[in-house]
């Protein structure tokens, strides 16, 4: 019985937890993005003497809804990304998570709940900017998720970041020239060839139709 009475305290403990967890909603323009971490992320301050009182500090959960093309980012949107999230990681511990999503022409989840501290993983995610998972809505899907992740111990957060000024143009293809010179040089001396041969088997093609 006494078992019994604390399954449900438990259980009700945590459903009251859900119940008040909120997921706080924040916006930004991308070449503001360094200025408001420096902002809302506040770098904590560790007790070297006491390592137990750093458990107490709150954990930050973080989801960033970021505007992207349906080609990506711009050489220069991927530097302003790259020093943004290398900041941020200055600024956070082991034990906050970060997510990061897509809207607008490119849609979905890029990467999912990582310790802020793995830069490396961050910084490749961008470099690639391939989606794990594909959405119709960027925006609704990413509040889903968002919301699926919520922890009760932590402050939860999803972060729109806007890029008006995002690139629609397609990345250019660079051409070798001189391959294409090369090729076009090899192929004209092989149809010549081909002429020359042509001509010199017609007097026989001629005997054969008259046969």
């Amino acid at each position: 019985m006494k078992t019994l009475l604390t399954l449900v305290f438990t259980l009700l403990f945590f459903n009251v937890n859900a119940q008040n967890t909120t997921l706080n909603t924040e916006s930004v323009q991308l070449d503001q993005l360094i200025s408001f971490i420096a902002d809302y992320f506040v770098k904590p301050v560790l007790d070297e003497e006491n390592k137990d009182a750093n458990d107490d500090l709150k954990s930050e959960q973080i989801t960033f809804l970021i505007e992207a093309s349906d080609y990506g980012f711009s050489k220069e949107d991927k530097i302003i990304l790259q020093q943004a999230f290398k900041f941020l990681s200055q600024r956070l511990t082991q034990k906050d998570k970060i997510s990061i999503a897509f809207y607008s022409g490119k849609n979905g989840l890029l990467l999912k709940q990582e310790s802020a501290k793995d830069i490396k993983k961050i910084l490749h995610a961008f470099s690639h900017c391939s989606v794990i998972e594909n959405y119709k809505d960027g925006i609704g899907e990413s509040y889903v998720y968002a919301n699926s992740v919520l922890n009760p111990m932590a402050r939860n957060t999803i972060i729109f970041v806007r890029n008006p000024n995002k690139s629609e143009v397609k990345p250019r293809i660079v051409i070798d020239k001189n391959a294409i010179t090369a090729n076009s040089t090899k192929s004209s001396k092989n149809g010549t060839i081909v002429l020359l041969t042509a001509i010199s088997l017609l007097p026989e093609l001629i005997n054969v139709i008259k046969d």
